[in-house]
């Protein structure tokens, strides 16, 4: 008879698994997992591969798309600089910001437009003016912007520029000041030295009358001398370096003194190879004395008491440009009795030398004058004082207030050899180191 046992489950006894059979089948099992870990991989790896592959060709596509975009915006100038050259009429052909063609012109992956751009939006009211060409490119989602800034090619001088001294505004002088020059000083209006003890040692030329104690020739003009117009500071807006404002702080007020400035030497940071740089008051006084600049010095936005003072030494580092421009007024207090000393800083270090010798000593002395191109649009005023402020170049002002001795020594450089914004024409040429590029998206 069959063995019974105490339950269903014991009917058939069941037959134990081997350690073979274990070893065996987790073997097995861990190949399964292995297999499948490693299809997994796999598959992640491809996935992972064609995500590479699609951003590749998407950055791939998209800098196609920047490098066409570059070059349709470069295709932009050359067309509007095309245009310029062949048109003699196109300052009153083309309004200034405005995009040509209307419809942008299509290319091969895109097209392009352009434009000339006057900072006082009108092309055609000064052939002096200098103007920004810029080109628009488009491609696909791409947009790039390429610009030059062009001035005046055929060089003719703004007529101010053959005065040793010259003033939009009529020139008065005060109680005992001299004005000594060795070219005409010219004025737009009127010249009037009836002042005690006052006169004018040179030719005095001025639009409506000559009055006064004038030791040399004098007439009318046959028409008023041309001015800078107010793009004259955007060259070197443009090229200049900026300096921080806030290191010149000082007693609530700025300033800029025992310094050297020049292509080699910017105490406040980043060099500029033109000896360009650029001081934006914002509206407070700026105190400028003891110190020496070889190169151009801007002034943007004077306020009250500005002034230039005691002694310094201004030249500019390239020949025939300006030493200071100054939107707006200043006045001027440069005594060129005394010598430019080398109390706190040496004025000629390695770098920067003066008449072709530097240092690194503090024992030098220099002459205190403003040598060079300077331009102030607003009014120059010479305080009344017991000093002789000396320039050796050309000096333009919008107006002046002559209460003290000053004299200029005229140099006929500027004239010859305009700088940028001094000179007028309908033929234009690209001003060298002036090309600007910038991706817009």
């Amino acid at each position: 008879m069959p063995v019974q046992y105490g339950s269903k489950s014991e009917h058939y006894p069941r037959c134990p698994r081997s350690p073979r059979w274990i070893a065996e089948n987790t073997r097995l099992g861990t190949i399964y997992i292995a297999v499948l870990g490693a299809s997994v991989l796999v598959a992640l790896l491809s996935l992972t591969a064609m995500h590479v592959a699609r951003n590749n060709l998407r950055n791939s596509q998209a800098l196609r798309q920047r490098d066409t975009a570059a070059m349709l915006a470069q295709s932009g100038v050359e067309h509007a600089l095309a245009m310029i050259e062949s048109d003699p009429s196109w300052r009153s052909n083309f309004q200034s910001g405005v995009s040509n063609p209307a419809q942008p012109l299509a290319q091969v992956a895109g097209s392009y437009t352009w434009q000339i751009i006057d900072l006082d939006g009108n092309l055609g009211d000064d052939l002096a003016d200098s103007a920004v060409v810029r080109g628009i490119g488009v491609s696909a989602d791409a947009i790039h912007t390429a610009e030059v800034v062009v001035q005046p090619v055929d060089r003719t001088p703004i007529t101010s520029l053959q005065s040793a001294f010259h003033s939009n505004g009529p020139i008065t002088t005060g109680i005992d000041a001299f004005i000594r020059v060795n070219k005409r000083v010219s004025s737009n209006t009127t010249i009037t030295a009836n002042a005690l003890l006052s006169y004018i040692d040179g030719d005095a030329e001025a639009y409506q009358s000559v009055t006064g104690n004038i030791f040399g020739q004098t007439q009318n003009l046959d028409a008023p001398l041309q001015m800078p117009d107010s793009t004259v500071f955007s060259y070197y807006i443009q090229m200049g370096t900026q300096i921080d404002m806030s290191q010149l702080a000082y007693d609530n007020r700025y300033e800029f003194k025992n310094v050297v400035l020049s292509p080699a030497s910017n105490p406040w940071g980043e060099t500029n190879p033109e000896g360009i740089y650029i001081l934006d008051c914002k509206g407070q006084e700026l105190r400028i004395c003891d110190c020496r600049v070889v190169g151009t010095l801007v002034v943007l936005n004077p306020g009250p008491a500005t002034r230039i003072e005691r002694t310094v030494l201004f030249e500019p580092a390239i020949v025939n440009f300006p030493s200071l421009l100054v939107d707006g007024s200043i006045a001027v207090l440069v005594d060129s009795i005394a010598n430019c000393n080398e109390t706190r800083v040496n004025f000629n270090p390695v770098g920067t030398p003066y008449n072709g010798v530097e240092d690194n000593d503090r024992s030098d002395k220099y002459p205190s004058q403003i040598r060079g191109l300077v331009y102030v649009s607003g009014t120059i005023d010479f305080f009344p004082d017991f000093i002789r402020s000396d320039f050796v170049g050309c000096v333009i002002c919008g107006s002046v207030h002559a209460n003290s001795d000053f004299s200029v020594h005229y140099q006929s450089r500027f004239a010859d050899y305009p700088p940028p914004g001094f000179s007028s024409g309908s033929q234009m040429q690209i001003v060298p180191g002036s090309w600007r590029r910038s991706q817009s998206q």
